[in-house]
């Protein structure tokens, strides 16, 4: 249960260097592939917007408990989790048109993350 980046997907990962790739090449992937991963894998989707849109969403870093359930970093080793961390964090570092825009994701993300706190503390 660490955090660092020696524990994330490699970029000369060719299933993770595809499809990072594709989230750029169709406007709206990225989000598409949010929502799926999200409804999908919401405790791990949960973990990985935690760390990349925790400073920008003024969002607390991820409890050990959703760490835990989520799988911790060795999630991210698999094909799901391979693709969390991509769209996580193409879609925490985008550019949004307006304030109000950023702030609609930052609510979203911050949503997500708190129903996911309280699922992982459950399963303690």
């Amino acid at each position: 249960m660490s955090s660092g980046v020696a524990d994330m997907p490699a970029r000369t990962d060719q299933i993770y260097a595809a499809y990072f790739k594709a989230l750029f090449a169709e406007p709206g992937k990225a989000q598409s592939e949010f929502q799926i991963l999200a409804t999908e894998s919401p405790l791990l989707t949960s973990y990985g917007m935690a760390l990349f849109a925790g400073e920008r969403c003024d969002i607390p870093k991820p409890s050990a408990n959703l760490i835990r359930a989520a799988g911790g970093d060795a999630a991210f080793k698999t094909e799901a989790g391979k693709k969390v961390f991509a769209v996580a964090g193409v879609v925490a570092t985008m550019e949004f048109p307006t304030e109000e825009n950023e702030g609609v994701f930052c609510d979203a993300a911050r949503k997500l993350i708190e129903a996911s706190e309280k699922v992982a503390a459950a399963q303690k």
